[in-house]
């Protein structure tokens, strides 16, 4: 667990560091509720990364959110908190199944355009192994409601 801390923590670091360079005009949602993502996962296959070139689409209300991995059908369901840090820099922490059948993870958001942007995806346990594993890719905002606009 301190070896995922200190990956996080400098994850962050680099992203709070980063932010005038990727988009110093962008802002991210203050809220989920309501916003549906395109997350396209990185082409290339690690260890770490073991779902490369997927496209997930990820629909949040006030709480919950549902995942359905595009290149398979399968969906997931889960419970979410997301916190904006900074208008370009932001983090939502989630939380699928129970028991020997959880899966918690955070992504990490870091917007170019105010629909477009980068994410980390880190997970600290999970039914998919390497159990603590971590991969990159980017997102699309795909809608809004009205009042994040």
């Amino acid at each position: 667990m301190g070896h995922l801390f200190v990956l996080i923590s400098h994850t962050m670091l680099f992203f709070s560091l980063s932010w005038p360079v990727l988009g110093s005009d962008c802002t991210l949602p203050k809220s989920l509720n309501g916003v549906t993502f395109l997350f396209k996962i990185s082409e290339s296959y690690t260890p770490m990364n073991v779902m490369p070139g997927n496209l997930l689409e990820s629909r949040f209300s006030e709480r919950h959110y549902t995942t359905e991995i595009l290149n398979t059908g399968e969906k997931v369901r889960g419970v979410y908190t997301y916190q904006r840090y900074h208008s370009q820099f932001g983090r939502f922490h989630a939380s699928e199944g129970t028991g020997e059948q959880l899966t918690q993870y955070a992504k990490t958001l870091v917007c170019k355009t105010d629909k477009v942007g980068y994410v980390i995806f880190s997970q600290s346990i999970g039914v998919i192994k390497p159990n603590v594993r971590q991969d990159t890719g980017t997102y699309v905002i795909t809608s809004l409601p009205a009042r994040n606009q």
